[in-house]
C-alpha cells in the first residue's frame, strides 16, 4: 500500500495556549511514523529513501576507496617509491587492484599489500593504520628503519603481518595486541629492543610468532601461554632473561619452540613434556641449570632437540630413547655426568648425536652401532674409557667420528677401513695403542690421531690432512706421500715420543728427487719438511672447523625452516 504525501499548517495550533503540549505530541507522532514500517512518510517515498540510502552508501565506498588510495600514496612517498624494485601503476589513475602488490575486494577496498623484498627504505608511515579492511600486510625483506607505528594496532581485520628482515628499531608496540584476528606475526631480523609486550598474549587466533634475531630484553611473558592456537614460537637470538615459563606447556598445538641464544636461566620446565605435537625444541646457548627433565621423553613427535651450551647437570635421561622420530640430538657443552644411555641406540632415525664437552664416563655403548641413519657422532671432551666398540663399524652412513680428549684405550679397529662414507676420524688425546691401520676407507679425508700411544710405522694414506704427532711411531715417511699432495693437503708427522719421555723426529728418508717437483721449498738432499704448511695445533683447529661445518650442513634438516616464507609467498 502506498501513501501519498500530505501536509498541513500547524502554526495556529502551536500558537495556542496548549501549543507546547500539542507540539510535543506531533513530534512523537512524526517520530513514530518514521520508525514504523507501515507509517506514511512525510514528503519522502520509500523508493526515494532507498535510493538515498544506496547513494549515501556508494558515496561512502568511494570515499573509503579514495582514502585507501591516499594512504598508499603516502606509503610510496615515505618509503622511496620511485626506487622500489617493482612499482608498476603506483601513483597512477589505474584501479588499485592493478597496482603492484595490491589486492582489493569487489568494492575497491585494499585487502592485501605485499611489497616483500622490494627495496623499500625509510620509515613505515602511520597512515597505514587507516587501511581498515586490510587482511595481510607484507613489508618484510626491505630496508625499512624507525619504529613500528602503534597505529597498526587499528587494523582490526588483519590476519598476517610481516615486517621481518628490515632495520626497524624501538619497542614492539603493545597496541599490536588489539589485532584480534591476527594469525601470523613476523618481526624477525630487525633491531627491535625492549620487552616482549604481555599484550601479545591476547592474540587468541595467533598461530605463528617470529621475533628471533633482535635485541629484545626482559622475561618471556607468561601470557604467551594463553595462545592456544600457536604452532610456532621463535624467540631465539635475543637478550631475553629469566626463566622459561612453565605456562608454555599449555600450548598444545605448538610444533616449533626455539629459545636458543638468549640469557635464560633456571631449570627446563617439565611442563614442556605436555607439548605432544612438538617437533623442534631448541634451548641451546643459554644459562639453563638443573637436570634434563625426564618428561621430554613424552615428546614422541620430536625431531630436533638442542640443549647444548648451558649449565645442565645430572645424567642424560634414558627416556630420551623413546623419541622414535628424533633426528638431531645435541646436549654438548654442559656439565652432564654418568654414562651414555644405551637406550639412545633405539633412535632409529638419528642423524646427529653430540654429547661432547661434558663429564661423561664409562664405555661407549655398543648399542650406538644400531643407529643405521647416523652421520655425525661427537663424543669428544669427556672421560670415556675402554675400547672403541667394534659395533660402530656397522654405521654405514657415518661421515664424522670424533673421539678426541677421552681416556679410550686399545687398538684403532679396522672399522676405519670398512665405513664407506667416513670422512672425519678424530681420536686425538686418548691412550689408543698398537699400530696404525694398514689401510683406510677411501672416503677418509681427515685423520687426526695425535697424542696417543700408537707404535710402528706410518702407512701410506691417500688423505688430505693427517696428524699423528706425539705417538711412538718409527721408520720412514713413505716416499709416496708427495704424490698425494694437493693444494689443501697438510701433513704432520713430527715430533714423536720416546719411551723414556723425550721426543724425536722420524727418520727423513724420502729422497729429494721424489719431492722436488711436487713440494716447493723441500729440504736438502734426503730431507723432508713433512709438508708443514700448518703447524700441528693449527691443523687440529682446522679439522675441528671442518667437522663443525659438516655438522652445520646437517642442521638444515631441522623442521620448520622451510615454512618461514609460506605466508610471504601467498601475497606475491
Amino acid at each position: 500500500m502506498k501513501y501519498a504525501p500530505f501536509a498541513f499548517d500547524l502554526t495556529p495550533i502551536l500558537r495556542s495556549s496548549h501549543g507546547f503540549v500539542i507540539s510535543v505530541w506531533v513530534l512523537v507522532v512524526v517520530s513514530a511514523c518514521a520508525e514504523h514500517p507501515t507509517a506514511p512518510h512525510f514528503g519522502v517515498s520509500p523508493e526515494a529513501a532507498a535510493d538515498a540510502t544506496a547513494n549515501a552508501t556508494a558515496a561512502n565506498v568511494r570515499a573509503d576507496a579514495a582514502s585507501d588510495r591516499a594512504v598508499l600514496n603516502a606509503l610510496y612517498q615515505a618509503t622511496g617509491g620511485p626506487n622500489w624494485t617493482r612499482n608498476s601503476n603506483w601513483r597512477s589513475d589505474q584501479p588499485l587492484r592493478l597496482w603492484y602488490g595490491v589486492r582489493t575486494d569487489s568494492k575497491g577496498r585494499v585487502r592485501g599489500l605485499s611489497l616483500w623484498n622490494n627495496g623499500l627504505t625509510g620509515a613505515i608511515p602511520a597512515e597505514l593504520g587507516q587501511l581498515t579492511e586490510l587482511e595481510w600486510l607484507f613489508l618484510g625483506g626491505n630496508d625499512l628503519t624507525g619504529a613500528i607505528p602503534a597505529e597498526l594496532g587499528q587494523l582490526t581485520e588483519l590476519e598476517s603481518l610481516d615486517l621481518g628482515g628490515n632495520d626497524l628499531t624501538g619497542a614492539i608496540p603493545a597496541e599490536l595486541g588489539q589485532l584480534t584476528e591476527l594469525e601470523q606475526l613476523f618481526l624477525q631480523y630487525n633491531d627491535l629492543t625492549g620487552a616482549i609486550p604481555a599484550e601479545l598474549g591476547d592474540l587468541a587466533e595467533l598461530e605463528r610468532l617470529l621475533l628471533y634475531v633482535n635485541n629484545l630484553t626482559g622475561a618471556i611473558p607468561t601470557e604467551l601461554g594463553q595462545l592456544t592456537e600457536l604452532e610456532q614460537l621463535l624467540l631465539s637470538h635475543n637478550n631475553l632473561t629469566g626463566a622459561i615459563p612453565g605456562e608454555l606447556g599449555q600450548l598444545t598445538e605448538l610444533v616449533d619452540l626455539r629459545l636458543q641464544d638468549n640469557s635464560l636461566t633456571g631449570a627446563i620446565p617439565g611442563e614442556l613434556g605436555q607439548l605432544t605435537e612438538l617437533r623442534s625444541l631448541e634451548l641451546g646457548n643459554n644459562s639453563l641449570t638443573g637436570a634434563i627433565p625426564t618428561e621430554l621423553g613424552q615428546l614422541t613427535e620430536l625431531k630436533v632437540l638442542y640443549l647444548d651450551n648451558n649449565d645442565l647437570t645430572g645424567a642424560i635421561p634414558g627416556e630420551l630413547g623413546q623419541l622414535a622420530d628424533l633426528a638431531l640430538l645435541d646436549v654438548s657443552a654442559n656439565g652432564l655426568t654418568g654414562e651414555i644411555p644405551a637406550e639412545l641406540g633405539q633412535l632409529a632415525d638419528l642423524v646427529l648425536l653430540d654429547v661432547s664437552g661434558n663429564g661423561l664416563t664409562g664405555a661407549i655403548p655398543g648399542e650406538l652401532g644400531d643407529l643405521a641413519e647416523l652421520e655425525l657422532l661427537y663424543l669428544y671432551g669427556n672421560g670415556l674409557t675402554g675400547a672403541i666398540p667394534a659395533e660402530l663399524g656397522q654405521l654405514a652412513e657415518l661421515r664424522a667420528l670424533w673421539l678426541e680428549s677421552n681416556e679410550l684405550t686399545g687398538p684403532i679397529l679396522q672399522m676405519v677401513q670398512a665405513l664407506p662414507k667416513l670422512e672425519y676420524f678424530l681420536a686425538d688425546d686418548n691412550a689408543l695403542s698398537g699400530p696404525l691401520p694398514s689401510a683406510l676407507s677411501p672416503s677418509i679425508r681427515y685423520l687426526s690421531l695425535a697424542d696417543n700411544e700408537l707404535t710402528g710405522s706410518i702407512p701410506y694414506y691417500r688423505v688430505w690432512a693427517l696428524d699423528v704427532r706425539g705417538n711412538y711411531l718409527t721408520g720412514c715417511i713413505p716416499r709416496d706421500y708427495p704424490r698425494a699432495i694437493r693444494s689443501r693437503t697438510s701433513f704432520r708427522f713430527n715430533p714423536q715420543r720416546e719411551p723414556n719421555g723425550g721426543t724425536r723426529r722420524l727418520q727423513e728418508c724420502a729422497v729429494q728427487a721424489a719431492m722436488s717437483s711436487h713440494v716447493q721449498g723441500a729440504a736438502g738432499s734426503g730431507g723432508h719438511r713433512a709438508v708443514a704448511d700448518l703447524d700441528g695445533n693449527a691443523l687440529r683447529d682446522n679439522l675441528r672447523r671442518m667437522a663443525k661445518e659438516s655438522r652445520e650442513y646437517r642442521n638444515g634438516i631441522r623442521s620448520g625452516n622451510s615454512r618461514e616464507t609460506d605466508v610471504q609467498e601467498q601475497g606475491r
